[in-house]
């Protein structure tokens, strides 16, 4: 509730974002919603509320404006802050919760989720926060699963401008999440004492983009970032809070459609909107847009709006850019990274960061990564004279002998000589053609997933390049669910269950009892990148998965022809345009559907070495080798994705325990893979969330 500042009536602004501009109901005149300014009224008072209207008018002719007291104002509660004068449990008829180990007090903040508590821990005698969830998530065990999972991801975070998690636990059928506590007043507050200076602007903007990279760094994405989630210490010290609780609502869940999102939406990214689940790190950047811009020009972006440097006249259109970027509704147009835009902000306003270069300003902060391709705005480089050493000045006229020629005064002019420019003109570029050429082609034939068939031609051998790709159907021998994950086994027998879908990129596959990829099976054939069969029905996140495969691997020949196989010296002259791996390998992974992610290699020879290969955009390390005692012909490969890692073991002896690498957001198939080989699968096991 708020009351107006002209006429003082009691109005509903439950509906509406601070900063919005509305309408007063009675007297018409217009006014800014201060979520600061809402005050707490008796039940009589609520029912006699009136809702003002979103627009704003000229103010009726004649209109009465009566006299009346505004009540005091209190914080926000959404605010993880004290109020002046908070009413005690007792006072406001509600009982605390009962949580082991804690002193529970007064309410400190409201939201869609629940209530946050201010209490004391006994163990440590300090201060803390404690959010408790509304009792009417805990009916969902799939909540209770994400809650826990997300809180563990939550607590790995370790940075300044980061609202520590201490522990969560559950009593009954309460939820709780004990967090630091922030004993100063929110963003929120401090917008609506005035226009920030750009220094300070600077400060916090630098300080929230810092934190939200440590995040993103660490898969951790923010998804309901507001000025209302921005604390500040008593000292003076950034905290960002409610890290990742918007991941785990579920679409099924009441409180997604109603509490939850109600007063963010105008923060939302437009992807967020339409599907606030599968959302990356640059919806928390366009988030980042939004709050840049209010605090900038004191006002939301809605609609069609000007761009800050109007607002503002010692902002540059540098710094236009920047925002515009960043509120662009193609999460690909974004910059990519909030530490470079904070690092960027930084070199546009602060005094001392205008004569840095783009690179200089890029890295000026902590966790920072070089986005790839995205070019920003940068600060200019000063124009201000400096002191360094001058060329000496010219001699006086006085000094110049006149009686010598002009030209040998001033030197004479060079000839140019124009006859060079077509001879060299022409091999260079023949020679830039031909470079053009062969990148785009080694570049077609290192990065598209393929195959490539050698066929007899005359005396000697040629080679083409194909793509198979293939979509089968095959009946799990069993499914089930345990613990709220669902695992289902294939053995490639024939079943009464429901077929689902398993897609075919690259090699010759067959389901012969046994799923079988055989390289050369119709001929001499080289798998450029492996072969691989991607399972499930749709992407899903690689957090929690795991594969288990039964298999067995041999050299691949074509049958009737062994003696016809290339000498070596055959591929040589193929191999001088275009780089080729014989090498045979078995393996699984984690693939997108043209086949780019992570994949474990296992060798087919003793004298190889497991390969660990990431190739999705975004991911880092490329390709990575690791020895192995021996060969791998059969076995069982075991993958599991938890916590941001991969593991794998081969019957049961653990082989690769580390980061798996994926951008942000990426989704993808479990998979199994074969390359240069034949490979009989006899039985595969997927389990998800």
């Amino acid at each position: 509730m708020q009351r107006c500042p002209a006429c003082g009536v009691l109005l509903d602004v439950g509906i509406f974002v601070s900063g919005q501009k509305v309408r007063c109901d009675a007297c018409k005149l217009p006014f800014v919603v201060r979520r600061d300014d809402s005050v707490l009224v008796e039940p009589g008072e609520v029912a006699a509320a009136r809702r003002p209207a979103p627009s704003p008018g000229p103010a009726a002719p004649g209109a009465v404006r009566p006299q009346a007291a505004p009540a005091a104002p209190r914080p926000a509660l959404e605010v993880l802050a004290p109020p002046a004068a908070a009413a005690s449990p007792t006072q406001a008829g509600e009982s605390p919760p009962l949580i082991p180990g804690f002193q529970i007090h007064e309410v400190i903040g409201r939201g869609g989720m629940g209530k946050v508590y201010r209490a004391r821990q006994n163990s440590l005698q300090r201060a803390v926060a404690i959010k408790v969830l509304n009792e009417d998530l805990a009916k969902h065990q799939s909540f209770i699963r994400r809650f826990e999972k997300e809180a563990q991801s939550l607590a790995l975070l370790s940075h300044p401008n980061i609202c520590a998690i201490f522990d969560r636990g559950m009593v009954g059928s309460t939820c709780y999440l004990v967090m630091e506590f922030i004993d100063g007043p929110s963003l929120r507050h401090r917008m609506n004492k005035g226009p920030m200076p750009l220094a300070e602007v600077c400060q916090v903007f630098g300080d929230l983009c810092r934190a939200l990279n440590h995040a993103h760094n660490h898969n951790v994405i923010h998804r309901d970032l507001k000025p209302e989630n921005v604390l500040f210490s008593r000292e003076g010290v950034l905290k960002v809070v409610d890290f990742g609780l918007a991941n785990i609502m579920d679409k099924n869940w009441e409180l997604t459609r109603t509490q939850v999102s109600m007063g963010t939406v105008n923060y939302m990214a437009p992807e967020q909107r339409r599907d606030a689940k599968h959302v990356d790190h640059r919806a928390d950047v366009f988030s980042l847009g939004v709050m840049l811009y209010e605090i900038l020009c004191g006002e939301l972006p809605l609609g069609r709006f000007d761009p800050p440097s109007r607002r503002r006249r010692e902002l540059g259109p540098q710094v236009d850019e920047l925002v515009l970027k960043m509120l662009d509704t193609d999460p690909g147009r974004r910059p990519q990274n909030a530490g470079r835009v904070g690092a960027i902000l930084e070199g546009l306003l602060r005094p001392g960061g205008r004569d840095r270069g783009p690179r200089e300003a890029g890295r000026s902060g902590e966790d920072e990564e070089e986005p790839d391709g995205e070019r920003l705005p940068v600060a200019p480089r000063s124009r201000e004279p400096k002191s360094e050493p001058q060329a000496p000045a010219p001699p006086p006229a006085a000094a110049i002998d006149e009686d010598k020629p002009l030209q040998s005064l001033v030197g004479r002019p060079r000839r140019r000589r124009w006859w060079l420019w077509p001879v060299l003109g022409l091999p260079l570029i023949g020679l830039a053609a031909a470079g053009v050429f062969w990148a785009l082609l080694l570049q077609g034939m290192s990065e598209a997933p393929g195959d490539l068939v050698l066929e007899r031609r005359g005396q000697g051998w040629s080679a083409r390049r194909v793509h198979p790709r293939s979509q089968s159907q095959i009946s799990p021998a069993a499914a089930r669910t345990h613990d709220g994950r669902r695992t289902v086994r294939f053995d490639f027998r024939p079943s009464s269950l429901a077929p689902l879908p398993v897609t075919f990129i690259g090699g010759s596959w067959e389901n012969r009892g046994r799923l079988v990829q055989d390289t050369s099976r119709q001929g001499w054939t080289i798998n450029m990148a492996p072969a691989a069969a991607l399972w499930l029905d749709r992407p899903v996140p690689p957090e929690g998965l795991s594969l288990k495969a039964s298999f067995s691997v041999q050299p691949s020949r074509p049958q009737g022809e062994e003696a016809n196989a290339p000498a070596p010296g055959a591929l040589s002259g193929i191999s001088r345009w275009m780089p080729l791996d014989t090498a045979g390998r078995v393996g699984a992974g984690f693939l997108d559907g043209e086949g780019r992610g992570l994949l474990v290699l296992l060798p087919l020879a003793a004298s190889e070495r497991l390969i660990i290969l990431r190739n999705a955009p975004g991911m880092e390390h490329g390709r990575s080798e690791i020895p192995l005692p021996a060969g791998a012909a059969q076995g069982t490969l075991s993958l599991e994705f938890r916590e941001g890692r991969v593991r794998a073991s081969l019957d049961d002896r653990e082989i690769v325990d580390e980061l798996s690498g994926f951008p942000l957001g990426f989704a993808g198939h479990p998979a199994v893979a074969c390359q240069n080989a034949r490979c009989a699968f006899g039985e595969v096991a997927i389990t998800t969330p």
